[in-house]
């Protein structure tokens, strides 16, 4: 549901709020690949909307969620 929220928020209603509080969510929950996808969604949604700042942010959090993921497959060997 988190995700369904934050496309809403973020296409439809441009909620930055509802967008990082459901990001904050499924932090919670490590679900890093959905965080990987959706972040870098959000980086290429403000890049093709000329929000450089905002694309660059969403960037680093897509790039730090793929750290995530590689460090738990390390865990996991």
């Amino acid at each position: 549901m988190s995700k369904f929220r934050l496309i809403h928020a973020l296409y439809d209603e441009h909620d930055s709020l509802t967008v990082e509080h459901a990001l904050e969510y499924l932090k919670t929950i490590n679900l890093w690949t959905d965080i990987a996808e959706l972040t870098l969604d959000i980086a290429l949604f403000y890049k093709k909307n000329g929000d450089a700042k905002h694309a660059a942010e969403y960037f680093e959090e897509s790039h730090h969620a793929r750290d995530q993921i590689l460090k738990r497959t390390e865990e996991l060997k």
